[in-house]
């Protein structure tokens, strides 16, 4: 099977920097007992970065901690409300530091 590559297509890298993100889309997934939270923020020029944040995994919550207090105030031992805080994520900008690095697997 041959499969085409379209390095032309219609996908924006976010340039590194300080960066305008605007939260576009928030979810905890699966819907009846969230395991991770999944986060897509859209580029003040277009391009969107796409994080998930794993609930059974400490560096990643403490990731989602810092945005939730950047973005919703949040302070040391506020609770998340996987039904309710997630919504209002939605529409937040943010001041975000982008860095690229390559993946090392």
């Amino acid at each position: 099977m041959l499969i085409k590559m379209n390095l032309k297509g219609n996908f924006t890298l976010v340039p590194e920097g300080e960066r305008v993100l605007t939260i576009t889309k928030a979810e905890c997934k699966p819907s009846g007992k969230p395991t991770n939270m999944k986060v897509t923020f859209q580029d003040s020029e277009g391009g969107f970065i796409n994080s998930q944040y794993n609930f059974d995994n400490d560096k990643s919550l403490f990731a989602m901690a810092k945005l939730l207090e950047t973005a919703l105030g949040f302070e040391d031992g506020d609770e998340f409300d996987t039904k309710t805080d997630t919504a209002r994520l939605v529409g937040k900008v943010l001041l975000c530091e982008v860095t690229h690095s390559p993946d090392n697997k």
